[in-house]
């Protein structure tokens, strides 16, 4: 690769504020949030799931 190219695709690609790289950055944080977020409505899921069988299996 010449150096032309590798200061293109630098400055293009990887260091560009809204360039591709960004881009992918800005779309993984979001994916973790997502996850995160998943996750809070799982535990929560499950914690009342647990208490409603508890419930349920005292009647």
């Amino acid at each position: 690769m010449s150096a032309t190219v590798a200061t293109y695709y630098q400055a293009n690609v990887m260091d560009a504020p809204e360039g591709p790289y960004a881009a992918l950055r800005a779309y993984e944080a979001e994916l973790l949030k997502v996850r995160d977020n998943l996750q809070v409505l799982e535990d929560h899921y499950r914690r009342t799931e647990g208490e409603n069988a508890a419930l349920w299996g005292r009647l």
